[in-house]
């Protein structure tokens, strides 16, 4: 009990401290004009109440998105989904939450914003983890990480490595849940990411409770709610006083185990997070059933059932279902966009590689020319140079005709036959050329091989001059 004393103490100073940072934005808020600042200062408001009153995330964040529309503001205008999609997420709307989230991602695409796509990208996977798909909510976070490790964001590294570690675990992959969660906690520690260390030491705690260590399981619980109740992380907890409970209840303690589940399933029910409302409620459901008090198991069943359907329900399955395939065949075309855009990009480059060849191949002929080289082997060099240059041509006019003309292959065979008509006498004339010209035209001589050639004709002349008569 003197240990609850304590928690509270520290919650309460938390609150105070942060009642009085919202205070000061309020104020701001009230003087502020109806520009960019004003956006970025409903939208900060907003992320203060986000585990704690969803609600008023969500008017803030809605009157932000208003004004940011109205400015034209467009990172405005992403922050202030996110919010909304925040607020959706923790309230239990799954399939509102996932229709904003992706609304921002593909924002966030559209100007191409790689350290917002990858918050997109987080916010999605815990989205699915909510929904207990925890292989599909891994996909999602590893490229979120990938992306900020590039940029070396210290912060969303780590709270990835969390969040990794949590959906390894509730796959039962506790090995490497526990590595994972190792390193997000070792991390969060050097750097003072007390929320953050109070998540791990909560998943620390998870992981040992399920590989029955629970002496360490519940040290790691009560260091998590040190660190939770310092941070403001109601939502951090709900989680750990439940963890408690259950190992309160394996251990025979019934007290502890109804104050703790109480106390997880009241801050729930005070910030409006209906997963952990239905988890508590799970809880005590089944504790009170144990001893038979029928009364209060099926009050705690009602609550349950309720916050089920909320999570659950099967139109909201539905309709997540729906918008995770539409989604995937979205990636999936940007994916194929993507290769198209490479294959493009290799193809222009090896074309820019043909056209800077073939000039500087017809130079190492004429180089080849002024050489003692054979000339056949000078010939058969011009005549190669001739033909890479009008196959050049051919390859590079049909690329041209095959984009703009996709699907009409009676008109690009016409137009092929009409660039054969044009190109193919225009090919013999220039090899008759190379022939005449390149190959077999007198090479240019020096002074001095002139000057001995004129002598020579000069004695020849008079050798073959006809003898006169005496």
């Amino acid at each position: 009990m003197k240990y609850a004393c304590i928690l509270s103490i520290l919650f309460a100073v938390n609150v105070c401290a942060q009642n009085k940072t919202t205070s000061q934005l309020l104020q701001q808020l009230a003087i502020a004009k109806e520009d960019t600042a004003k956006v970025n200062l409903l939208y900060t408001l907003s992320t203060l109440y986000r585990f704690s009153r969803p609600d008023s995330t969500m008017l803030l964040a809605k009157e932000g998105l208003a004004l940011a529309q109205k400015l034209n503001f467009k990172q405005g205008e992403i922050s202030c989904l996110n919010s909304i999609a925040d607020a959706f997420t923790v309230t239990g709307n799954y399939p509102k939450a996932l229709e904003t989230y992706l609304q921002t991602l593909k924002l966030d695409e559209s100007v191409d914003d790689k350290k917002n796509i990858a918050n997109d990208l987080d916010n999605i996977g815990n989205l699915y983890t909510n929904l207990k798909d925890y292989k599909q909510a891994l996909t999602y976070m590893m490229k979120a990480k990938s992306i900020y490790e590039n940029y070396g964001d210290k912060y969303n590294v780590v709270i990835d490595l969390l969040n990794i570690g949590n959906n390894y675990e509730k796959l039962n992959m506790l090995d490497s849940a526990r590595i994972y969660t190792h390193t997000c906690y070792d991390k969060s520690l050097a750097e003072h990411f007390d929320d953050v260390t109070g998540a791990a030491l909560t998943n620390l705690a998870n992981i040992h409770s399920k590989m029955k260590e629970n002496t360490l399981a519940m040290d790691y619980y009560r260091l998590a709610l040190i660190y939770l109740n310092k941070s403001g992380f109601a939502d951090g907890v709900c989680e750990a006083s439940l963890g408690m409970a259950e190992l309160f209840k394996q251990a025979g303690n019934s007290d502890s185990a109804i104050h703790y589940s109480k106390q997880s399933l009241a801050i729930a029910q005070q910030s409006g997070f209906m997963e952990r409302i239905f988890n508590a409620a799970n809880f005590l459901t089944d504790y009170y059933e144990s001893i038979n008090k029928i009364d209060s198991a099926f009050a705690y069943q009602r609550m349950s059932i309720i916050a089920k359907d909320s999570l659950y329900g099967a139109e909201k399955i539905q309709a997540v279902q729906n918008l995770t395939f539409t989604e995937e065949q979205r990636q999936q075309e940007l994916a194929e966009q993507r290769l198209e855009v490479q294959r493009e990009h290799k193809k222009n480059l090896q074309m820019a590689g043909i056209a800077f060849f073939i000039p500087n191949f017809f130079l190492f002929v004429l180089f080849l020319r002024r050489r003692k080289v054979n000339q056949k082997t000078v010939e058969f060099l011009g005549v190669l140079a001739l033909l890479l240059l009008f196959e050049f041509i051919t390859l590079a006019t049909h690329s041209v005709i095959q984009e703009r003309i996709r699907e009409t292959p009676v008109i690009m065979l016409i137009i092929s036959i009409v660039l054969a008509s044009i190109i193919a006498p225009w090919h013999h004339r220039l090899e008759k050329w190379m022939k005449e010209r390149l190959v077999y035209a007198p090479l240019p001589k020096n002074k001095t091989a002139i000057a001995k050639e004129s002598v020579k004709e000069i004695t020849s002349s008079q050798t073959d001059a006809p003898k006169q008569t005496e």
